[in-house]
């Protein structure tokens, strides 16, 4: 997809947050992806988990400094789109707060904050294996879980006491350090560890059932590139080299989105 088109979707769905209380660390994760079920094409990325006691905030790397950008009062509009358009896409847009028994997802759709919540993973979920390694300096020991459609293999360690994890996952007694499907089309693994004063998003949301937030995920990208193609957005595109169509590259996008290979598959 054009880069100035992600730009100005991006600038078009989303808006400054604002902010309330402070996160003690911060871990980077790189997350690796087969994008679609019909193809072995993957992606890597760059996740991020903040956290403290009772909270944590879970977000693509990008879009975090995306939004930094949009919120940044001081750049004019056209400041924010020369600032955007060098950054890389996040390989994911939604974004994810936990508690101790609740987790809210939220999602940026069609130019609106919609979301749902539900109960966090807990300890039962898991089975604790005898196996322990060394990671990262760590003393990390394997767990695995059923979630989402898929087997999970997971590596916590209790070397830091924090209920947490990438994407949805906790309920472990230790930050979980990498985590894969064991068909390893998803996978999270620890990079960085580092202290962090960066403070909690609070998003205004509509709030959704899980069903109903998954048919507008599939949904709002077409309605979106829709949207550029009336504002005349989708004019000299290509793929690959070889022009093509807004009608075309509309049902491009459809058939790509039918076959996206999300972490969850039910």
């Amino acid at each position: 997809m054009n880069k100035f088109i992600n730009t100005l979707l991006f600038l078009i769905l989303f808006s400054p947050l604002t902010f309330s209380q402070s996160f003690n660390y911060e871990f980077v994760y790189k997350y690796e992806t087969q994008t679609h079920i019909d193809k072995k094409n993957t992606k890597t990325g760059w996740a991020v988990l903040r956290a403290n006691d009772s909270l944590t905030y879970f977000a693509d790397q990008w879009l975090i400094k995306r939004n930094e950008i949009t919120g940044n009062k001081q750049f004019s509009s056209q400041e924010k789109i020369k600032e955007i358009s060098v950054l890389p896409m996040p390989v994911f847009n939604y974004e994810i707060l936990k508690n101790d028994s609740v987790l809210t997802f939220t999602h940026k759709l069609d130019n609106t904050y919609v979301g749902f919540e539900e109960q966090v993973l807990g300890a039962s979920q898991w089975i604790i294996l005898p196996q322990k390694e060394k990671f990262l300096n760590l003393s990390i020991q394997k767990a695995e879980i059923a979630f989402g459609g898929r087997q999970w293999e997971a590596w916590f360690t209790q070397d830091i006491p924090l209920n947490a994890g990438p994407y949805k996952f906790n309920g472990l007694p230790g930050l979980i350090v990498k985590i894969k499907s064991l068909d390893n089309e998803h996978i999270f693994e620890l990079s960085e560890i580092k202290k962090t004063d960066k403070l909690i998003p609070e998003i205004t949301f509509t709030k959704v059932s899980k069903n109903k937030y998954q048919s507008l995920r599939d949904l709002a990208p077409v309605r979106n590139m829709e949207r550029l193609n009336q504002m005349g957005a989708l004019s000299g595109l290509s793929v690959d080299g070889r022009p093509i169509s807004a009608s075309d590259f509309i049902s491009q996008l459809k058939l790509e989105l039918a076959n996206a290979n999300h972490i969850e598959k039910e």
